[in-house]
């Protein structure tokens, strides 16, 4: 909370600040739902789309699943599918109850602040007409770090699209991972995420790793996604491909 507070009071002032410089606008809204830019969110319940084929968004008392029917016109197609290792586009005008936190740096910030002022320059629309939409890796869900991709649409297609670092916020202990049961090997811990590294350890299925931070740091190298972990051993250890189930799940899962 303190966290979505001091983001939000650093957005505010630096759209106030480019306002008062004349090349900024008063942030972006879709119909009468501002959306946070902190893009701190909520999902109040996430079923796995590995188990259950449905993922949902839990916002009040509407649930989103991806089996319901999508207009010809919007970010998922007629055929309603997400893209491998992500979830389905959701107008931004629904982000306040999702569960994820992200802009995590000044970076991020400043990254976010110009992809709102480009998609205002393409669309040619003001800030309250421009269309929003926003999805989640699935990863951030499953093993509690990801991405989060916002993107304006118009006319069939997105004019200009912004993804940033995302962090699961619904569960205590996102830095604590569970190796998955894909392999009675288990996983190699290596100096480097490339399987060419050294390997410096291996951990069993069902053991529990400790991420090297909070997000956790994932470098994807060699088409696959790379934890860097603090223990048992410090490495880097794989997460397989983007569009897989992946390796590693919370530990409260």
């Amino acid at each position: 909370m303190i966290r979505q507070r001091r983001f939000i009071a650093l957005v505010t002032l630096v759209r106030t600040l480019k306002t008062k410089g004349g090349v900024g606008a008063a942030p972006p809204t879709r119909g009468s739902t501002p959306a946070p830019h902190s893009h701190t969110s909520g999902i109040k319940k996430w079923v796995s789309a590995v188990s259950t084929g449905v993922i949902g968004l839990m916002l009040g008392t509407c649930v989103l699943s991806p089996l319901a029917l999508a207009d010809a016109g919007d970010p998922n197609g007629v055929d309603n599918r997400a893209e491998p290792g992500w979830g389905l586009w959701f107008p931004r005008s629904q982000i306040a109850g999702a569960s994820f936190d992200s802009g995590f740096s000044n970076m991020e910030l400043g990254g976010f602040l110009d992809f709102e002022q480009t998609c205002g320059s393409l669309s040619g629309l003001s800030s309250d007409q421009i269309d929003y939409w926003f999805r989640v890796s699935t990863s951030v869900y499953r093993m509690g770090t990801g991405m989060v991709e916002f993107g304006c649409w118009k006319d069939g297609k997105f004019l200009n699209t912004y993804s940033s670092q995302a962090m699961f916020t619904g569960a205590s202990n996102v830095d604590c991972l569970t190796v998955r049961p894909n392999s009675s090997n288990g996983l190699n811990i290596r100096a480097e995420p490339s399987t060419r590294s050294r390997i410096v350890g291996t951990i069993r299925s069902g053991s529990r790793v400790r991420t090297s931070g909070s997000p956790a740091s994932i470098v994807e190298a060699e088409g696959r996604n790379w934890v860097n972990i603090r223990s048992p051993i410090a490495g880097w250890v794989s997460d397989d491909r983007p569009d897989s189930d992946g390796n590693l799940v919370l530990c409260d899962r």
